[in-house]
């Protein structure tokens, strides 16, 4: 048997069903019966009961699924540890990070960094923060820069704090206001990006906090498409004050929490995984040149 194996196993047991199985696995019927048939002569027991209402696991099903869940955990866990060290030998450094965080960090600092160590490879991609957070801890990036940090999981150095700002329509009551509170902007229209995003994540608890249900009009997730709303005279939003000054329009009127909410910025690696010069080069380089 092999991993492939393992994998048409799993999906005929969780689906209870090889001809749904097989369309999941894109495979035909027959070839995923093949399969099934092979792993039961390997080992010398059936593994299903095949009737009209479906395959049901054996006895001998069952405890097989264990194992072969742990062996596919075990294998996937090997590839991804294989695949960092080699990354780590090849000087490649895989990064991940939300949208406005580069602004949290001096003009160029990437650029100063791949100048000054140009043997390393920087290989950036832009996601929401909570899949940085989930893909550091798999080990599918060597660094992330998040707002939120588990100090049980993952190492971390304080880069940067960026303050939330309101930004109002127009037509909004507290257009003119010199600084809102949370509690006050709840019952207006309001555009956040989703869940995956510390922005959002930051303004929902400090909502659930003063026992709060906001408006909310749409859950976007690109900051742009919150402005537009908002241009439009449909919906208020929020954003950092980074992201605020690079934007730099005439029409964005931008205005302080009472509650001075600020979105942290912090660089991440896996907790308990050994880290390579390359990733080491890169995190002292950006702690030496973050703002202040």
């Amino acid at each position: 048997m092999n991993i492939r194996d393992l994998d048409f196993f799993i999906k005929v047991y969780e689906r209870r069903s090889i001809s749904v199985a097989s369309e999941n696995l894109f495979i035909s019927a027959q070839g995923l019966s093949n399969v099934i048939s092979r792993l039961e002569q390997e080992l010398g027991c059936s593994l299903f009961n095949r009737d009209r209402a479906g395959s049901v696991p054996t006895a001998c099903g069952e405890a097989f699924y264990k194992y072969a869940v742990n062996t596919k955990l075990e294998y996937d866990r090997m590839i991804t540890e294989i695949e960092h060290l080699s990354r780590a030998e090849k000087g490649v450094i895989r990064i991940g990070y939300s949208f406005g965080v580069m602004s949290g960090l001096t003009m160029n600092i990437t650029q100063e960094f791949q100048k000054k160590y140009s043997e390393y490879e920087l290989d950036f991609a832009e996601m929401p923060d909570k899949i940085v957070e989930e893909l550091v801890l798999s080990g599918e990036l060597d660094i992330g820069f998040a707002a939120y940090v588990d100090k049980d999981k993952f190492e971390y150095d304080f880069i940067s704090e960026s303050e939330i700002l309101f930004v109002p329509t127009k037509a909004s009551r507290f257009y003119e206001r010199e600084s809102v509170s949370v509690r006050e902007i709840a019952d207006e229209p309001l555009t956040l990006r989703n869940r995956n995003f510390a922005t959002t994540r930051i303004m929902m608890h400090e909502f659930e906090k003063y026992g709060a249900e906001p408006e909310i009009m749409l859950n976007t997730g690109g900051i742009l498409r919150s402005l537009k709303l908002r241009k439009d005279g449909m919906a208020n939003t929020v954003i950092i004050d980074s992201v605020a000054a690079q934007l730099e329009s005439d029409e964005l009127r931008t205005i302080p929490f009472t509650e001075e909410l600020k979105w942290p910025l912090y660089i991440i690696t896996k907790k308990g995984r050994g880290r390579s010069k390359a990733v080491d080069r890169f995190i002292l380089f950006i702690k030496e040149n973050r703002i202040e």
